[in-house]
C-alpha cells in the first residue's frame, strides 16, 4: 500500500519496520520531523471537522460582518 502513494520521500519515526517497505533513499528518519508533521496534520483535522459546524467564533465573525455592512 505504501509503495502506491508515489511520494518524493517518506518521514518515519525510526519503527524498524519501515526500511522493509520503503527504500532507503526514499526514508527521513526524525521524530522531530514526524512530531512537527503530524501537529499538522492535527491542525487540519481540527480545522476541516469544525468547517462545516456553525461555531460561536463563526457566528461572531459574521454577526460582525453584517454590522460592518
Amino acid at each position: 500500500m505504501i509503495r502506491c502513494w508515489h511520494s518524493y520521500f517518506y518521514v518515519t519515526d525510526g519503527y524498524p519496520v519501515y526500511p522493509c517497505f520503503i527504500n532507503e533513499e526514499d526514508h527521513i528518519v526524525s521524530k522531530i520531523y514526524m512530531t512537527r508533521v503530524e501537529g499538522e496534520n492535527s491542525r487540519l483535522r481540527h480545522y476541516l471537522a469544525r468547517l462545516h459546524r456553525k461555531t460561536f467564533c463563526y457566528s461572531g465573525i459574521r454577526r460582525n460582518a453584517e454590522i460592518i455592512n
